[in-house]
């Protein structure tokens, strides 16, 4: 009997692999496009010429800033040209068991060319997290919490220009930050977003989610999550999201990807108002800040902030 419910746990745990992974609904209708009004420039910024990205190399500097959201700290680095800007700023997401490291060296460029960074670990977003919390607490909407606080608190950092604030997201990251960029109107002026993944959640998850299929804890792609992770998943709609922001979105995404099959970003811009799809030819899941993006992000940063 006990032999049987083991194995009857491993085939859950296994379809529920799946469902979070390759069961998501792909809403084919595209959405139409529109534009709205860049944010307008803040009175503290709107009396000081802006600082444009790429005309020059800056000296910079570094610190560790951390903050804290429901008593956990939420560990961060910042990387930022010397001077008063105000400059463009932009907010890095990592992905799905994994840390804001990969992204420290590509701050470092950024910063040199005269853009603010700021890297950080989301709490729970992997057991080596410099965050506090537990990855059975994490979810898709904790990670939002954790991206809508570091956001708000870097735009208002005094050499900031608030109406230039961007975000880049990998994988889970890409999802969370267009969940939130789509539930911020106006504040975040472009996404970069690097194999997003679009294809997280969807019907299967919900109805088990609905019928209480869902163990209290698993082991989900190598890392511990709890039933958090996914009851919090089936209240997203990503294609609802995606066709609600209406800035411009750059997504970068390996036509190999495995993980997260690169049709889901060749429909997220279909059904997204400003979008761009850079395919790397062959690429997998998980290529980093490498050249394409490197090129490709300071491409879209200057196209946006130094008009």
């Amino acid at each position: 009997m006990r032999q049987n419910f083991v194995i009857a746990k491993k085939l859950l745990c296994g379809a529920l692999v799946a469902a979070v992974l390759f069961g998501g609904k792909i809403d084919t209708a595209a959405a139409t496009k529109t534009t709205t009004p860049a944010q307008a420039a803040t009175t503290a910024t709107a009396t000081k010429a802006k600082v444009k990205v790429g005309t020059k190399k800056w000296q910079t500097k570094q610190e560790v800033k951390t903050y804290k959201r429901n008593g956990k700290k939420i560990y961060g680095e910042l990387y930022r040209p010397v001077g008063d800007g105000p400059f463009p700023a932009v907010v890095f997401c990592h992905g799905f068991n994994s840390t804001c490291g990969g992204s420290q060296q590509f701050a470092r460029e950024l910063a040199e060319n005269g853009v603010v960074a700021y890297i950080f670990d989301f709490q729970g977003g992997s057991p080596s997290s410099r965050s506090g919390g537990s990855t059975s607490d994490m979810s898709v909407l904790t990670e939002a919490e954790d991206l809508k606080l570091v956001f708000n608190a870097t735009k208002k950092l005094s050499y900031v220009d608030e109406s230039r604030m961007f975000i880049i997201g990998e994988s889970m990251g890409g999802f969370v930050s267009t969940y939130v960029a789509a539930n911020m109107p106006g504040a975040v002026k472009g996404l970069i977003e690097l194999y997003p993944a679009y294809n997280l959640g969807g019907p299967t998850v919900n109805l088990m989610v609905k019928y209480n299929l869902i163990p209290e804890q698993m082991n989900f792609l190598g890392m511990n999550v709890g039933r958090k992770f996914f009851t919090d998943l089936s209240t997203v709609d990503i294609n609802t999201e995606l066709k609600k922001y209406s800035g411009k979105t750059l997504i970068i995404h390996g036509t190999n990807d495995s993980v997260v099959p690169y049709y889901y970003s060749q429909n997220a811009v279909k059904n997204m108002k400003n979008a761009k799809l850079v395919p790397v030819n062959g690429g997998e899941h998980g290529f980093g800040m490498n050249p394409t993006v490197r090129t490709e992000t300071l491409k879209l940063l200057k196209e946006l902030c130094n008009k």
